[in-house]
């Protein structure tokens, strides 16, 4: 009679095989998100103007709560200085007062004060500024002492981007005082 036992004791028949090894999956990466470049716009301020309107509020209108409406804004414009490679040849800053602007609480930081357009050959930004600060804003423009504006903002990507930042010098960054 034969035997249907294998030779060796089960015991050491288990410690030699080894059970089969799956093939290593290879991860697929995930695309990363792409950094926003960031570029500053600097306009040579040539002339600048404003716009005020006041009005009684639609009263079913969620956008503008309250009996009255207003929008001030003031606009700068003048030749695009910077970057020099710019396709656009003049610009237009335009800062809108926002009232309770200081005061807002957000969930989370928000992530620009204005938007930036490309029409033509002209590059316009349009930024909130607090209500607080216009007054000081229209003045400084009626001095006529406002040279530069600068834009920090991304590139535009299909002709539109977003503020970062602005400022207005009256000053040619550069140029060294001679007293």
């Amino acid at each position: 009679m034969q035997d249907d036992h294998p030779a060796q004791p089960l015991e050491e028949s288990s410690k030699t095989r080894k059970a089969p090894v799956a093939p290593k999956r290879r991860r697929r990466k995930r695309p990363r998100k792409k950094q926003e470049e960031y570029v500053d716009y600097e306009i040579g301020v040539t002339g600048w103007d404003s716009y005020y309107w006041f009005r009684v509020s639609d009263p079913k209108s969620r956008y503008e709560p309250g009996p009255y409406s207003e929008i001030a804004t003031l606009i700068f414009t003048g030749a695009l200085i910077r970057p020099e490679t710019s396709l656009y040849k003049t610009a237009a800053l335009t800062l809108s007062a926002h009232a309770g602007m200081m005061e807002e609480r957000w969930d989370k930081p928000p992530t620009s004060i204005g938007s930036l357009t490309a029409r033509e050959n002209t590059l316009e930004a349009y930024v909130f500024i607090p209500v607080e600060r216009m007054a000081s804003m229209v003045a400084l423009a009626q001095s006529g002492r406002v040279l530069t504006a600068s834009i920090g903002g991304t590139r535009l990507r299909y002709r539109s981007g977003q503020v970062l930042s602005i400022s207005l010098n009256t000053r040619i960054e550069g140029e060294d005082d001679e007293d």
